[in-house]
């Protein structure tokens, strides 16, 4: 059964579609209908529905369905977590400078080690930041458990 577009116009302008089959039927046109087989953004020339999908469009809509599939939809997600874990980061550090648990000192001494894992995980990619978190070793006990709140931090995100 074949199908057609009827199209809808309003002063002119298009307004709505609905699909009939138009097989067995003849289907008669109200006035301010046109028939039309297309599905993706019509345009109304002088009453008359033409193709208004360009190479443009059929490149945006390739591109938005690569955007979407599982691999890109996870990689938006570990940017996101990074991202996000990497602010938490820097508030725990300052949190535990303010509160006395470790001396500024301390705390540049964290900020510094650990500029080799902010960029890493301001890209997303928490899990290189994790082995690299994984392979420091603090230097004293204060220092260690301000350590193993932030590798759990991100360990966290990766689970």
């Amino acid at each position: 059964m074949a199908q057609k577009i009827v199209y809808r116009t309003l002063n002119g302008n298009l307004w709505t579609w609905r699909k009939v089959f138009v097989d067995d039927i003849v289907y008669q046109l109200e006035p301010d209908e046109v028939f039309g087989d297309y599905f993706k953004k019509p345009l109304l020339d002088n009453g008359v529905v033409i193709d208004g999908w360009t190479q443009q469009d059929t490149g945006n809509e390739t591109q938005a369905q690569i955007d979407s599939d599982p691999h890109s939809i996870a990689s938006k997600k570990e940017l996101r977590d990074g991202q996000t874990v990497y602010w938490k980061i820097r508030a725990l550090i300052k949190r535990r400078v303010s509160d006395g648990t470790i001396t500024s000192i301390q705390g540049k001494g964290f900020r510094r080690n650990l500029s080799t894992i902010i960029p890493l995980l301001r890209n997303g990619e928490i899990d290189l930041a994790k082995d690299d978190l994984d392979a420091m070793t603090p230097a004293n006990q204060d220092v260690l458990g301000v350590l193993n709140e932030i590798r759990t931090l991100v360990n966290n995100i990766i689970i």
